[in-house]
């Protein structure tokens, strides 16, 4: 072998060497680098994934099995804070942590991240008749537009976790219809180009919510999203003093029962061509027998159907929505026995990876 052609095996081998070094540092290389996404988007495909109902579970570990289960989508809620005097809201710098710490594991992993704002608890807060709590919501979101500006995982800002503000039906859609263009206007001062997620109130509901609403919102970029929790007496059952026992199918609901929740939402999505995010859905793990995995069947399909985009609530959160939990499980699961008895074969859980995996 001549010198040239043995420096050109020595070339070889070392970027060999350091394509391998690079791997074991960085993991596997990502099918596709993260582009932002846009309300567009939402109608070209559907994306599916989890909720995280608590900061603390943002880990490696979940983010890991989240995107090996398939999900594409993340939904984080950040909640600010106020003191009972205080005439703003502040975010708590450890709660900003964690968001960030979500970014870069979902950045790892080829997840988009949807933050959540949870100013106060919704129903009767105080920022629904006082516009200086409304002026520092508007504040508070442009400090996050400004601060997530140029990170593509962050997918986009919903604007504000089940608005329930006082007053009759269409009060409450047109007060939120009028704080949610004040926000978006904020944001894309900071961010013209940043998707924003709608709930409609009441509380996001895809029923009650999408009657009053007349019309899209006056801007462009916009993503309307629902949660979907009914029946209640099934979905909720043994929940703050609800009574248990309720099976589904049964006396309380059927698939023809969603499909009538669902229905305002559906029409309001094909009379405007407007796409749809279902931001949280889900029902106890303790209803009789199989009732959680056939509601979670049911609503599946419903929402497949339309080619809706969603994300279950909740990945390893509280363990009563926990899909890895059975209906068997201990009702009063401590954290640490609700993690030893995960599993990722349950009813409820081998449903949504079915889905998880489409593209």
């Amino acid at each position: 072998m001549n010198s040239r052609k043995r420096v050109a095996v020595l070339l070889c081998r070392l970027a060999a060497a350091v394509c391998a070094a690079l791997l074991c540092i960085l993991g596997p290389a990502r099918a596709e680098a993260l582009q932002p996404l846009s309300a567009a988007d939402f109608q070209m495909r559907v994306w599916r994934g989890f909720t995280l109902d608590e900061l603390s579970a943002v880990t490696p570990e979940n983010f890991s099995d989240m995107a090996r289960f398939g999900a594409r989508l993340v939904r984080v809620g950040l909640h600010l804070h106020r003191c009972p005097d205080c005439n703003a809201y502040a975010i708590p710098p450890a709660r900003l942590d964690t968001v960030d710490r979500a970014l870069t594991l979902a950045e790892q992993h080829d997840l988009y991240v949807v933050l959540a704002l949870v100013p106060e608890k919704p129903q009767g807060a105080a920022y629904w008749t006082r516009r200086d709590l409304q002026d520092s919501i508007v504040e508070v979101w442009q400090s996050l537009a400004r601060r997530y500006k140029d990170r593509p995982a962050m997918a986009g800002f919903d604007l504000i976790n089940e608005p329930k503000p006082p007053g009759s039906l269409q009060a409450q859609s047109d007060a939120f219809v009028q704080l949610a263009g004040r926000i978006i206007e904020g944001i894309r001062a900071v961010d013209p180009a940043r998707m924003v997620i709608f709930e409609p109130a009441p509380s996001g509901n895809a029923h009650f919510g999408f009657k009053p609403l007349r019309a899209p919102l006056p801007y462009k970029n916009v993503l309307y999203s629902a949660h979907f929790y009914k029946p209640d007496e099934v979905t909720h059952q043994g929940v703050g003093g609800k009574a248990a026992g309720e099976p589904y199918p049964g006396r309380k609901g059927d698939r023809g029962e969603l499909q009538r929740f669902i229905e305002p939402l559906r029409n309001f999505a094909r009379r405007h061509n407007v796409p749809v995010y279902v931001g949280e859905f889900s029902c106890i793990r303790w209803a009789p027998g199989q009732s959680t995995a056939e509601w979670t069947r049911d609503t599946l399909e419903l929402f497949e159907a339309e080619r809706w985009s969603w994300t279950f609530h909740a990945f390893r959160g509280w363990h009563g929505w926990d899909p890895e939990l059975g209906p068997t499980d201990p009702k009063q699961a401590s954290p640490a026995e609700a993690a030893r008895l995960r599993r990722g074969d349950t009813a409820v859980m081998t449903l949504l990876r079915q889905y998880l995996g489409k593209r």
